[in-house]
């Protein structure tokens, strides 16, 4: 089994990838949990993203533009495989 390090050190690295490249703002790990098989490393990290904000349609047809969305953290679990060290997947995570 791989030293936890290298689990998040795996899945914050492989993270950039499955967002398609771009670099997540204001990373952090929150836990990172062996599978009870341990063959897996279950590692949670939040970032920042914007909120997804419909614009009212008033304001549309009007055509002013309202200010960007604020900011919220979002949880992503990137499995880690224990025993190559390899991300096999990654998940939705909501906040508790």
């Amino acid at each position: 089994m791989i030293p936890v390090e290298q689990a998040v050190r795996v899945a914050t690295r492989e993270l950039k990838h499955f967002l398609g490249g771009s670099q997540p703002q204001g990373l952090r790990v929150e836990e990172a949990i062996p599978s009870d098989d341990e063959t897996k490393w279950n590692v949670t990290l939040s970032y920042m993203e914007p909120t997804v904000k419909q614009p009212e349609p008033r304001l549309l047809k009007l055509g002013l533009v309202e200010r960007p969305p604020p900011l919220e953290r979002v949880l992503r679990v990137v499995v880690v495989d224990a025993t190559t060290g390899e991300a096999v997947a990654m998940r939705m995570r909501e906040a508790s």
